[in-house]
């Protein structure tokens, strides 16, 4: 099931015309394109509430980076990584329920921390992403 799913998830970042990299795989270094997204699977639980409501939920970390070589930090850090969780939170919330391998799935999205960290020739600012894919156990 997950590598369907980690291909679903590149499928919908594909939709999101400001993203100019992704990698479902956590990066030894930085992303040769900007702003870049970064996802990689977390944890999985079972849920069982009762015969009808049976479910996977497959976590997954998201990182959005943007360098702020050839800007400023504040215009990297409140106007282009802001727009583009925007628009990936987007996508995600238009994709929110669909069939996965004959089974129905929906999405849950939440922002974690954002900050700086320097790299080796310029900030980068990043925004965390928690994405949940719950997956019915039935079909």
């Amino acid at each position: 099931m997950y590598s369907i799913i980690i291909q679903k998830i590149k499928d919908i970042l594909k939709n999101v015309k400001s993203v100019k990299s992704i990698y479902a795989f956590p990066l030894n270094g930085n992303p040769k394109t900007f702003p870049a997204v970064i996802f990689y699977p977390a944890s999985v639980d079972n849920v069982y509430s009762d015969n009808g409501s049976n479910h996977k939920n497959y976590k997954f970390k998201i990182f959005i980076t943007v360098d702020t070589a050839g800007t400023t930090v504040e215009n990297a850090y409140s106007v282009i990584l802001p727009n583009v969780v925007d628009q990936v939170i987007q996508a995600f919330d238009t994709n929110w329920s669909h069939q996965i391998d004959n089974h129905r799935a929906w999405l849950v999205i939440d922002s974690g921390i954002w900050g700086l960290s320097q790299e080796e020739k310029s900030l980068k600012a990043f925004a965390e992403l928690s994405l949940t894919y719950q997956v019915a156990n039935d079909v």
